[in-house]
């Protein structure tokens, strides 16, 4: 009975060290709601990564917040949150592209599900996703 003990202790000690040591990274680094990550690796340089997430802020519902990596992982950068359109807006749903110049794409919805306002947006980085420009509306909520 004892080394029954024995093993199932050893075991759980493994299992827990096995997750602790994991090669998976926080980059959110909170402790509330971040969800619905995208992540996306450059084309032309595999050691380019960026991801998007959904993340809970408070006084400002849901904001976009990305974080990029020139190194494949080894290093991130702060994560950079896009500003809402509107203020009281919740941002959901990213997705992000390259194109063939090297900018990035950030596409994602910026809404008020209470007034049925807001729309899908686009937002461009030059550097990266590093920095980004200004959102622009490509289809708005109540287009239909």
């Amino acid at each position: 009975m004892k080394m029954i003990r024995y093993l199932f202790f050893t075991w759980m000690m493994l299992v827990v060290l096995n997750t602790s040591i994991s090669q998976n990274t926080n980059l959110s680094n909170a402790i509330s709601f971040n969800g619905e990550p995208f992540l996306m690796v450059n084309p032309s340089n595999h050691q380019h990564i960026v991801v998007a997430w959904m993340s809970f802020q408070l006084n400002n519902n849901l904001v976009m917040k990305i974080r990029t990596s020139f190194d494949a992982g080894v290093t991130w950068t702060t994560p950079v949150t896009i500003p809402h359109v509107v203020a009281g807006y919740t941002s959901a749903d990213p997705s992000m592209a390259f194109d063939s110049n090297g900018n990035l794409f950030l596409c994602y919805i910026d809404y008020n599900a209470t007034t049925f306002q807001g729309g899908v947006y686009i937002v461009k980085s030059t550097d990266g996703g590093i920095t980004w420009g200004t959102p622009i509306e490509v289809i708005n909520a109540n287009a239909d």
